[in-house]
């Protein structure tokens, strides 16, 4: 059997070394996996993805799967290199399978503490709910910036809302 190339996900800018792809292009589909999302990388990075081309795309299944589990691994590998922060949220599981079956697995709906590991803002309707009393909490706290992302939280389920 050949020994297979290891090569990081994320890219050289905002390395996450827990998200490494492993693949043969030969041998293996996940290449064409790996070209996928190196479709979104440089617009990312230099942030020119227009919010056109991201509806268009989510609205694609075969695009938006690419998208969605490109962000699972992010979302993975942030919770894992700060598993001191979120290991302590697991129980019976290790925080490595606990990220390989709930957050990185497609088609699982994604849980509070996947959701801790985005940088976005939960919007509260009961103020009771959020964790501050506010109307609001950000994820990570200590952030300097007002999230790009908002989920508007009702009891075991959140909802994207669309700023005008």
């Amino acid at each position: 059997m050949r020994k297979q190339k290891k090569t990081p996900l994320v890219g050289d800018r905002v390395p996450f070394e827990v998200v490494v792809m492993e693949y043969d292009p030969v041998e293996s589909s996940e290449y064409y996996t790996k070209a996928k999302f190196y479709k979104w990388m440089g617009p990312i990075w230099s942030r020119q993805v227009g919010s056109k081309s991201i509806f268009q795309d989510l609205n694609d299944d075969n695009e938006a799967n690419y998208l969605i589990i490109f962000l699972r691994l992010i979302t993975a590998g942030y919770l894992k290199e700060h598993s001191e922060e979120y290991a302590p949220f697991i129980e019976d599981i290790s925080l490595s399978d606990y990220c390989a079956s709930e957050i990185e697995s497609m088609w699982k709906d994604a849980d509070h503490l996947a959701v801790t590991g985005q940088s976005i803002r939960v919007q509260y309707m009961d103020q009771n709910a959020a964790p501050n009393g506010g109307l609001y909490y950000d994820f990570p706290p200590d952030q300097k910036e007002v999230p790009r992302i908002t989920l508007l939280y009702r009891p075991g389920h959140y909802d994207l809302i669309y700023r005008r």
